[in-house]
């Protein structure tokens, strides 16, 4: 999983790793230790996380380039903030 990218999705919809985490069932804990790789969701929890931000599962598996601070995704025109 991209971790700078489930990152970047969670601010851009201005949610606290704590109020992310009450949606997905985890704690504040558990979401700073996924978006620092320092954990790896389960595929049920893959599919709660991409539900809460909107996206598939997959999505959250690409792999980005980081330019300023903007993920960018590879062979995609899509950009995160």
């Amino acid at each position: 999983m991209c971790v700078l990218l489930l990152q970047a999705l969670r601010e851009k919809r201005d949610q606290t790793q704590v109020a992310f985490g009450a949606k997905v069932g985890l704690n504040q804990t558990d979401i700073s230790r996924l978006e620092r790789g320092l954990a790896k969701p389960s595929d049920e929890l893959l599919a709660r996380l991409a539900a809460e931000l909107g996206v598939s599962p997959a999505y959250l598996l690409l792999r980005p380039v980081v330019v300023r601070r903007q993920v960018i995704l590879e062979d995609s025109d899509e950009v995160v903030a």
